[in-house]
């Protein structure tokens, strides 16, 4: 009997491919293995925050570390939010195609609901039909912080 207590309250895997709770964090980001400079790029949004990362690979692209911190406008996330369909994003594969194979570079989004966390990686600019909906709009947020690198330098 205690052991049915205890398994009542754990969510079988079944549930977990098709919850549908709020999204609270979506992430996107970009890759390049065999590059100098600022090789990885991304940004995290929750609601009304953006935090924007960039780094390089190793200490011999002597890059400092990037972390800059932004607002995002209410309607800018209900509009995102409205595109993403959770439940098909969270039955996609982890891993889709060969991200970075021959230095051709990777994309990935992580999308984070109160009870789970799924995170999908593909090909750079072969993005999935599943998030077509949606990618222009976090290609051009990490655009954004990225030309303020530039624009900094």
């Amino acid at each position: 009997m205690i052991l049915a207590v205890c398994f009542s309250c754990e969510k079988d895997s079944s549930e977990l491919l098709t919850n549908n709770s709020p999204v609270i964090a979506v992430e996107y980001g970009k890759s390049f293995g065999q590059c100098l400079g600022y090789c990885v790029t991304s940004v995290k949004i929750e609601q009304s925050e953006v935090y924007f990362t960039a780094s390089g690979w190793t200490v011999l692209d002597k890059v400092p570390d990037i972390e800059l911190t932004g607002a995002l406008p209410p309607d800018q996330w209900n509009n995102l939010v409205s595109k993403i369909d959770f439940l098909v994003f969270r039955n996609m594969d982890e891993v889709i195609g060969c991200p970075d194979c021959a230095d051709g570079g990777a994309e990935w989004i992580e999308i984070t609901t109160s009870d789970v966390k799924h995170k999908v990686t593909f090909e750079f600019g072969n993005e999935p039909v599943q998030v077509k909906t949606y990618i222009t709009d976090l290609r051009n947020l990490l655009s954004y912080y990225e030309n303020q690198i530039i624009d900094s330098n």
